[in-house]
């Protein structure tokens, strides 16, 4: 008589990709209303200090993906996301 072999259970790999993807999309929805952080054409845009609290507002969002992030990380992501957009648009 053989004893049944109890494998762990893998984790739902779905479940926590569909929540980081909701949260990049929330990321990117909010990024695309800070236009201090893109829009050279704003007023903000020139200032250090609105820049600032604007990638603080996303770093907010962005610590639900990554708990340890720093506005350091912000700005790697939103260089990532504008290169890869960069590149699906202009191939």
């Amino acid at each position: 008589m053989e004893d049944a072999i109890e494998w762990p259970e893998s984790p739902d790999h779905d479940t926590s990709e569909k929540n980081n993807n909701s949260v990049l999309e929330t990321f990117i929805l909010l990024y695309e209303q800070l236009l201090e952080l893109w829009n050279s054409a704003s007023p903000s845009y020139s200032n250090k200090y609105k820049r600032n609290e604007a990638l603080t507002k996303l770093l907010v969002i962005y610590k639900e993906i990554k708990v340890d992030a720093k506005v350091v990380d912000v700005r790697k992501k939103i260089n990532t996301l504008r290169s890869n957009v960069g590149s699906f648009i202009y191939p």
